[in-house]
């Protein structure tokens, strides 16, 4: 009676599915998304903290040992998963790893801009709205697998996620389409995809990962009067200093654009305002 008693409960809780998925993605925009479709009692967690690049972090024993309860780690193709997604399979065997990347369109990295990694495409894969409902689908479609009782749960929220972010991607679209077909001036050339949806693109003073030197910042100086927005975009994760000087160089202000929110439809939207705001700046001269 014992046995059957204990064999029963265990029934029960495989009908149940899992209570609290405890999941980690890579980077804090994933957060938003992945919280949505995973429900209110899900654990989510970002490896990369918030303020950190998502280039070059490298998380301490202490912050990977905090890691130890998670089912499964969510990537977006972040350069810093080439050493920390093996550093959490050796440190957790059990994790299980999805690539959320399956099925986003790649944009190719400009000439000289490599980051270092030599993957041949921009990796800032989470500014574009786009790729976003592509990741949308692969969390639910990792839940499903993980949790397949509550498959319907996570695709369903899924959808509702979508829809949310389609509207977001309408509303940022119009709101830069007065400037459609203007140049920015930015310190790393994390933005791309989100002027590519928007109809804007990017000049870059870095090359290959670093300050561009003398003779590209003159060139670039010369190109800054027919800009609409005379301003240098950094963010918040980058060396301020440098920024300061090479903005100095260029007779410009410094303006900051958060390329990692942790609310990605609030921080997506302030990025856009930042931008519409330097462009109205210039009208206003």
């Amino acid at each position: 009676m014992k046995l059957k008693f204990i064999l029963a409960m265990f029934a029960l809780l495989a009908q149940a599915g899992i209570a609290a998925p405890h999941l980690l993605v890579t980077i804090v925009p994933q957060l938003e998304s992945v919280r949505a479709i995973a429900g209110e009692e899900a654990v989510v967690e970002a490896v990369v903290p918030p303020g950190a690049s998502a280039e070059s972090y490298a998380p301490s024993a202490r912050d990977v040992a905090g890691f130890a309860k998670a089912q499964l780690l969510l990537t977006i193709g972040a350069p810093v998963e080439v050493g920390i997604v093996p550093r959490l399979q050796r440190a957790f065997p059990a994790l299980r790893v999805h690539d959320c990347t399956k099925g986003m369109r790649f944009r190719e990295i400009e000439e000289h801009h490599h980051h270092g990694h030599g993957s041949g495409h921009d990796p800032h894969v989470w500014l574009s709205i786009a790729n976003m409902l592509i990741h949308a689908d692969c969390v639910a479609a990792a839940l499903a697998e993980l949790d397949p009782v509550n498959a319907a749960s996570y695709r369903s929220r899924a959808e509702t996620y979508k829809e949310s972010l389609k509207e977001l991607g309408r509303t940022l679209q119009s709101r830069l389409a007065p400037f459609k077909g203007e140049r920015i001036l930015v310190f790393h050339p994390a933005f791309g995809y989100l002027l590519d949806e928007c109809g804007l693109t990017q000049l870059s003073v870095e090359e290959d990962g670093k300050q561009g030197g003398g003779r590209h910042l003159a060139q670039l100086a010369g190109q800054v009067p027919a800009l609409k927005a005379k301003a240098l975009f950094t963010q918040p994760q980058g060396n301020r200093r440098s920024a300061e000087a090479a903005a100095r160089i260029l007779g410009v202000p410094l303006l900051e654009l958060n390329p990692l929110p942790e609310r990605y439809s609030p921080g997506m939207s302030a990025l856009v305002e930042t931008l519409c705001t330097a462009f109205q700046m210039e009208a206003r001269r």
